[in-house]
């Protein structure tokens, strides 16, 4: 670095350099002593108070920013005596190895400007990833997929209640319609735009390029390609399954609230039966009454059958017969009170509805097409998955999808087996990155880290595919509300089921903020991906800056050493001080 102008603090103008440092032009004593004084502070690292212009490798600094970024350096031991510096040794030549050591010094002062720059922006691009880790884990807390049953449970439940009340319709008595169609158009116009603006592509291609490729940078084992395409593939499957499931329960309840509904009017029918079935007098009892009647007949002849005619109705009474002629037409069974067989009447039709209820929905889900084609693509990649896994292991995960996913990821692939060369796979998943919409590739040279923004894209589209599962199904009840709204002409001031209609609008709100959380969750992910992308290019570069600066160091050595053992004068050095 050299000195292009001073201006010192008591307002004596500007001092303009020549080349070096020492070559002072057309100074007096007085600005001699001022620039020794400088030349001292900044080599003992003290505070100072001038202002002016330093140049590095042909790059103008103000002297304030150029020495907070300089810091000390031990090269500011080589600055010369007031005494040396004053005299001024204008007449010494600059040495051929001295102006070596003055670009060297230069490329070592501009690559640690560049390495400190770049360790700073990685420092940020650190802290506001873990603030955006945090809002991520926020969102993924309150999009639990499982709110969106509150809200399928409380359709059915107004659906089943206005049809209870003669109503086919669930929202064809609401109140304040004008204001529940503006909003829930709101809302589809809405839920269009972030159906729009959501990522999407071919998960399992892009996850079998990944793995093939994380494999290839292992050069040991790693994930099976084909694995890794079938776990995206089971997954997406399985999301859009959970929609259509969430769509037939609102319709018509879940299988499980079918099938419970439908075990419990059984349960109480068998209880009805029992309380309503005629029971058998005993033996004991029949020969009590018996002999009470006799007795009472004794009585009768003797005038005396009060009290014996009273305890033959008492023992009647207790087996169910109002009178001794009912007794023994009874056939030997006590008769049931009228309200038990209209309890069982009553439990014989709740289990008649349930029964058909039940029917209904196998009907329902027999004939969706959707979901038989679903079911088929599921039966279809298990039988794949089985190939991978074993069917021995495969037959104990069909019930839990989960453990099929774990299953599959556990399969590992040696990298001798890979195909093709590594250049090859690596451009084949840019590509695939690419076609599914991934930014920021281009910024990525090395291979680790452009497998990593894979496994983070995926990441970020599988989010993305729940969140529009969540929307579509939204989006479907909506239609089918408004629907129903806009074909009823005049409002009513009582709707048919408030209290039903009233957990309908307490879940919808449950649900938005389930599915705002959705959405966040995606854009969190999208907005780590681009910070990871920068953050990698940012880090390759740090690294590539730090190899520069090693070698422009071993360069600065060298030209030192020549310098030194040339003979060049303190004076000369000097000027090489304050780089």
């Amino acid at each position: 670095m050299r000195f292009v102008e001073l201006e010192p603090d008591d307002n004596r103008g500007s001092l303009s350099f020549d080349r070096r440092l020492t070559h002072l032009q057309g100074v007096g004593p007085l600005d001699r002593v001022s620039v020794v004084g400088f030349a001292h502070s900044v080599a003992a690292g003290d505070a100072f108070g001038w202002g002016g212009e330093v140049s590095v490798h042909g790059v103008t600094f103000p002297i304030t920013e150029a020495m907070s970024l300089m810091g000390e350096t031990a090269d500011a031991a080589l600055i010369m005596e007031a005494a040396l510096l004053a005299s001024g040794d204008e007449s010494q030549p600059a040495t051929e190895e001295v102006s070596r050591l003055e670009q060297a010094q230069a490329a070592v002062f501009e690559a640690e400007v560049a390495v400190q720059n770049l360790a700073e922006e990685l420092g940020a691009a650190g802290q506001v990833r873990q603030t955006m880790q945090a809002r991520l884990s926020e969102a993924e807390s309150n999009a639990d997929m499982t709110i969106g049953d509150v809200l399928d449970d409380a359709d059915f439940a107004l659906i089943r209640a206005t049809q209870a009340a003669g109503d086919p319709n669930p929202w064809s008595k609401s109140g304040n319609r004008a204001e529940r169609v503006a909003l829930l158009q709101s809302v589809s116009v809405k839920l269009t735009e972030q159906l729009g603006s959501l990522p999407s592509g071919d998960r399992a291609a892009l996850a079998a390029a990944a793995a093939a490729c994380r494999t290839a940078v292992s050069q040991g084992s790693g994930p099976d390609p084909e694995a890794a395409a079938l776990v995206e593939v089971w997954s997406g499957l399985h999301q859009r399954l959970a929609g259509v499931k969430s769509r037939i329960q609102a319709q018509r309840g879940s299988t499980e609230q079918v099938n419970a509904r439908l075990m419990n009017c059984r349960a109480e029918l068998r209880l009805a039966e029992k309380a309503a079935e005629p029971r058998k007098i005993t033996a004991d009892e029949a020969k009590t009454i018996e002999e009470l009647y006799d007795t009472a007949t004794e009585a009768r002849r003797k005038s005396d059958q009060e009290e014996a005619q009273a305890k033959l109705e008492a023992a009647l009474a207790a087996v169910g017969h109002p009178t001794w002629a009912s007794f023994r037409m009874g056939s030997g069974l006590a008769p049931v009170e009228p309200h038990l067989i209209e309890a069982r009447d009553r439990a014989e039709a709740k289990v008649q509805a349930a029964e058909a209820e039940a029917a209904a929905l196998r009907e329902a889900l027999e004939g969706d097409e959707e979901l038989q084609s679903l079911l088929e693509s599921i039966d279809a990649t298990f039988e794949k998955a089985q190939r991978l896994v074993g069917s021995s292991v495969a037959l104990s995960l069909e019930d839990d999808p989960q453990r099929v996913v774990d299953a599959l990821r556990a399969v590992r692939f040696d990298a001798a087996d890979l195909r093709g060369d590594a250049s090859d796979m690596f451009q084949a998943l840019r590509q695939a990155l690419a076609d599914t919409g991934a930014p920021g590739t281009e910024d990525l040279k090395a291979d680790v880290g452009l497998v990593g923004l894979a496994e983070t894209w995926l990441q970020v589209l599988a989010a993305a595919d729940s969140a529009g599962v969540r929307a579509e199904r939204d989006q479907q009840r909506i239609n089918r509300e408004l629907e129903a709204l806009l074909a009823n002409g005049g409002d009513s001031a009582q709707p048919t089921c408030p209290s039903e209609r009233a957990n309908v609008f307490r879940a919808e709100a449950q649900v938005t903020k389930m599915r705002d959380s959705l959405f966040d969750t995606v854009r969190v992910r999208l907005e780590l991906h681009l910070l990871a992308a920068t953050e990698l290019a940012v880090a390759e570069e740090h690294d590539a800056q730090v190899q520069v600066l090693a070698e422009a160091k071993s360069v600065e050595m060298e030209a030192h050493e020549a310098a030194m053992a040339s003979g060049a004068t303190s004076a000369g050095l000097a000027s090489l001080a304050l780089r």
